[in-house]
């Protein structure tokens, strides 16, 4: 229900961003707007203002639309009973002058752009605790262990853009997926600068955490008890939500994963867990493990408690101006990561699995406006730049589409003649078509693995 919930809500802002920036230029060029209208379907609620545009909220809150008069459906007006002056089809969207249609067009995606400029800058304004780039020990068998990476190292740099957050390492990575070299600098416990060049060739962002994938955690200043099972080995030994788990068996603890492992392997035999309860109590308690069936069929030995690791967090939080700079910086980098994205899937330097659909964003919405208001707003600003970006692509019937005629039509003097404009939108209908195929193909693909 969160996801679907999630989708709709971020569908509607974003359409209702994308149509209000057509809507405000139209407008402003002069252009006579009939409809305004968030949703498509039966229209439920309507409203028609001063200057003869309808406002409606329509039932099927999938998308939206603004509709503008144009002279060329004078016919179909009148079949539907609507007559308007001469001095109101010289108002028509095309009898304006291209420049102005350019602008009118341009402005739906330009406004989805300014909106993720917009949340960039409020969040960095606002300021949030993020967890920093001081890293734990790293995932087994992955190229942060085979390099050595420790405990403690903090990542300093990566392809020489400096990184204070693992939400800096997670974009600067994302940003260089597919390179075969990315120099990763280490801040060192002992206070030396190191580099290691890792490979990011054959991964894809949309599947796999990249930070993750090459091995980097964040550093956990104390594992916590998150969650105790009723009537289990740990509710028995009187282990407790919020509980620091200090040590087992006198073994230091750095990170959840390795106090399960420890479980793990005891087979059942008695663990000594020290802890200090939340109200800074220090205490050993001594449980054993049982042995469990997992949905797999695998057979392994718990304690019935859900563990969680608190971060090492920095407060990063930007003046009004440094915070308007990083929007725009944030926004012209998703954009040539999109762009970067696509160039490589159509010269085949990766596949297409990182293509998204409805269920897939469905999931993402879902998942970041359970996590609150600032996770939902990122991602908001997220497919904000996505779709802005991907509807400046010069494929007709996206409105990059119509700004290439535009431009030719500039540039000519003339616009493209009605065959090679109706040819061509078929063959953008079927390009985009292809990529909803294969996105919905990767959602099912992604929801059955």
């Amino acid at each position: 229900m969160t996801s679907i919930l999630g989708f709709v809500l971020t569908l509607s802002v974003l359409v209702l961003v994308h149509e209000w920036g057509h809507y405000r230029v139209a407008r402003l060029c002069g252009v006579h707007v009939l409809a305004f209208s968030l949703g498509f379907g039966k229209v439920i609620w309507r409203r028609t203002d001063k200057r003869g545009c309808e406002w409606r909220l329509s039932a099927i809150p999938l998308g939206g639309y603004v509709r503008m008069l144009d002279s060329s459906e004078k016919e179909s007006y009148e079949q539907d009973g609507l007559h308007f002056t001469p001095a109101q089809y010289a108002s028509a969207f095309d009898r304006q002058s291209v420049y102005k249609r350019f602008a009118v067009v341009l402005a739906g995606p330009l406004m989805n752009l300014l909106l993720a400029v917009a949340i960039y800058a409020g969040v960095a304004m606002i300021g949030t605790y993020q967890p920093s780039a001081m890293l734990g020990r790293p995932v087994a068998m992955t190229q942060a262990e085979t390099f050595g990476v420790q405990n403690g190292w903090r990542i300093d740099s990566i392809g020489g853009e400096t990184v204070t957050t693992i939400n800096d390492v997670r974009w600067e990575l994302a940003e260089r997926y597919g390179n075969e070299r990315v120099p990763v600098t280490f801040y060192t416990s002992d206070s030396r600068l190191v580099t290691y060049e890792f490979n990011l060739t054959g991964v894809d962002p949309s599947r796999e955490d990249l930070v993750r994938l090459l091995g980097f955690t964040p550093y956990v200043k104390n594992v916590v008890i998150a969650n105790v099972l009723p009537d289990s080995p740990a509710m028995q030994a009187g282990l407790a939500r919020g509980d620091a788990v200090l040590a087992v068996d006198g073994r230091t603890v750095e990170t959840p994963v390795q106090v399960i492992d420890w479980v793990r392997a005891s087979e059942g035999l008695p663990l000594t867990f020290s802890i200090k309860t939340s109200e800074g109590v220090e205490k050993s308690v001594t449980l054993s493990a049982r042995e469990a069936v997992t949905e797999d069929g695998q057979r392994v030995y718990r304690v019935g408690a859900s563990l969680g690791g608190v971060p090492d967090v920095v407060l990063v939080k930007e003046g009004l101006f440094e915070a308007i700079a990083t929007g725009f910086v944030r926004v012209y980098d998703f954009v040539s990561m999109t762009l970067s994205a696509f160039a490589k899937m159509i010269t085949g330097q990766t596949g297409t699995e990182s293509l998204a659909g409805p269920l897939a964003i469905g999931d993402m919405a879902g998942n970041s406006l359970a996590s609150g208001p600032i996770p939902f707003l990122l991602f908001l600003a997220m497919i904000s730049v996505s779709l802005g970006a991907i509807n400046l692509f010069p494929i007709p019937a996206l409105d990059g589409g119509h700004l290439m005629f535009f431009m030719y039509e500039m540039v000519v003097g003339r616009p493209p003649s009605e065959r090679v404009r109706i040819f061509m939108q078929k063959v953008g209908l079927f390009l985009i078509m292809g990529l909803m195929v294969l996105a919905v193909g990767n959602d099912f693909s992604r929801l059955f693995r």
